[in-house]
């Protein structure tokens, strides 16, 4: 039995979408506001696709063996259905972490799951529309060729119709085309074909001239970051301290900013590894993202959990309040840049830390169902004034789950029952791809029933340890008199029951069967105890 799309409801949100960067004086910008903040944009980019995935949305069949047909289809009927953000400001931010930039970077994660071509091809299609909307190549009439605070129309990408401010936001833009042209020039078999979604702009008929034009036009963006976001005594990410410049003047970036840049450095950085045509550029550019590693490495303060499990403690920046946690809207861009640094292979970043950051996720903040919500609205297991999340966010997934493989059951549900991930492209293909992640690399989900024997035919969920009534099956999908074959992790015991509520004829499993037919429970099952 399939587990159904769970589609998203419509919120009714009115009010304002507000700018992180230009809304605030100084004075007024505490850690809490900038919590309420962020929340308020996020809110904003998800009204854009909650009216479509009401009539259509993404699928996941299971949660434990390969990336299914169906999965793959619903993904890409979903991203197809979506519409290109026409600028940077409706709502706030929309090509950074709204619907514009998390269907970009999703349907990367899903190209690199699948290879399948139609995803690159409208993969690009979004690239395209991104560099389209950034304020020096945008029509006046639009809303671009804005003069900035430098007294330039600059090549970035303005977060409010009428700022000329432009921080380090700009570094997630960056990343996310970099992404596309790294996912091309890392495929050579791809360079001399064309693009099967065509070059209505102009940008290059063949994947390798589209992948080349993204490269140059993130050098642009890039020369504005490093002559204004880095302190060249030292290559640390600060704000300008030259006039014009209005948002803390002078200050250290917040952790989640320098993620940003490190993402845009990272992904030019890997592209000239390709290219082999500026070494010196690579040099620079990973020496930045190291030096910020390393910065915020050494302000995260260890911790140990209620579990024993070794933690970290951080703020939303450098200078915030010692004592204030770092919120959960803005730790997922903190530990998801510093993930995807760590897997790039290309800095030196201890395992020890990546650990750390797992168990936070998992020790510290998820579990809090005491508290109102299953994950805590603060990285020390508190809520913050928005109080908390029903769901885990998509960039805290891989790590939580890559190194506490047992949370898996747990955190991966969460997002499913609480129907986000129909909306959210990002959150799906995380999913999509650690469930292959575990399946290529034979990590043991739980228990999973099959409708045929040999593994065949439709998988049930990926039940964790527990006790499980005929209803209770039939909510994983596994309906009444089903299954045929089952796998079950090493260690573990799985006690079937012929009737309801562990009634009846019963038969112990220890270790994976491909056919329950031998033992005379085909069809059979209509209760079980997993221990």
């Amino acid at each position: 039995m399939k587990l159904t799309t769970v589609l998203a409801k419509c919120l009714l949100i009115s009010g304002f979408v507000f700018s992180i960067l230009t809304s605030c004086k100084k004075s007024e910008l505490t850690d809490a506001k900038a919590e309420d903040l962020f929340s308020d944009s996020l809110a904003g980019n998800k009204l854009a696709a909650t009216a479509a995935a009401a009539a259509s949305g993404m699928l996941i069949e299971s949660t434990a063996g390969p990336v299914t047909s169906g999965e793959i289809t619903a993904f890409k009927s979903y991203i197809q259905a979506r519409s290109f953000p026409l600028n940077n400001w409706t709502p706030s931010n929309v090509w950074v972490y709204g619907q514009g930039g998390k269907t970009v970077q999703g349907m990367g994660v899903m190209f690199e799951v699948t290879e399948d071509r139609a995803i690159l091809d409208r993969l690009l299609q979004f690239i395209d529309k991104a560099i389209a909307c950034r304020n020096d190549n945008l029509a006046a009439a639009s809303g671009g060729q804005r003069v900035m605070w430098t007294g330039n129309i600059e090549p970035v990408w303005p977060n409010t119709s009428t700022t000329d401010q432009a921080d380090a936001a700009q570094g997630e833009i960056v990343g996310h085309i970099a992404y596309a042209a790294k996912l091309i020039l890392s495929r050579p078999a791809l360079w001399n074909l064309t693009v099967g979604s065509g070059d209505a702009n102009g940008y290059g008929a063949t994947y390798h001239a589209r992948a080349l034009t993204y490269v140059a036009r993130c050098e642009e963006t890039s020369d504005y970051i490093r002559q204004y976001m880095v302190r060249t005594s030292d290559n640390k990410f600060y704000y300008p301290t030259l006039p014009g410049w209005t948002f803390f003047p002078g200050d250290p970036l917040p952790w989640n900013q320098q993620m940003m840049l490190n993402s845009a450095f990272q992904r030019l950085a890997e592209c000239h590894q390709v290219l082999g045509d500026a070494p010196a550029k690579i040099t620079s550019y990973d020496q930045l993202v190291q030096i910020s590693i390393n910065w915020f490495l050494s302000s995260a303060v260890s911790k140990t959990s209620a579990a024993g499990t070794p933690v970290y403690f951080w703020n939303y920046a450098l200078d915030s309040n010692p004592t204030s946690p770092e919120d959960t809207g803005h730790a997922q861009y903190d530990i998801g840049g510093f993930f995807q640094a760590y897997l790039s292979g290309r800095y030196s970043i201890p395992l020890a830390a990546v650990q750390r950051f797992s168990n936070t996720i998992v020790d510290v903040m998820a579990h809090k169902e005491s508290l109102g919500y299953p994950i805590s609205g603060r990285i020390d297991g508190t809520n913050s004034t928005a109080g908390g999340d029903n769901y885990l966010r998509e960039r805290f997934l891989p790590i939580a789950v890559r190194y506490n493989q047992d949370e898996w059951d747990y955190l991966v549900n969460l997002d499913i029952n609480s129907g986000e991930y129909s909306t959210n492209v990002w959150m799906t293909a995380h999913i999509l791809s650690e469930k292959n992640y575990r399946y290529v690399n034979g990590i043991p989900s739980g228990v999973v029933f099959y409708q045929n024997t040999n593994y065949a035919g439709t998988a049930s969920q990926s039940l964790p340890k527990g006790t499980y009534t005929l209803a209770q099956l039939a909510a994983k999908g596994v309906p009444n008199d089903w299954a045929s074959s089952l796998r079950v992790p090493s260690g573990w015991k799985v006690t079937l029951y012929q009737s309801d509520n562990f009634a009846g004829t019963s038969w112990v499993q220890t270790a994976d069967n491909a056919s329950l037919v031998a033992i005379g429970a085909n069809d059979s099952m209509s209760s079980c105890k997993i221990e």
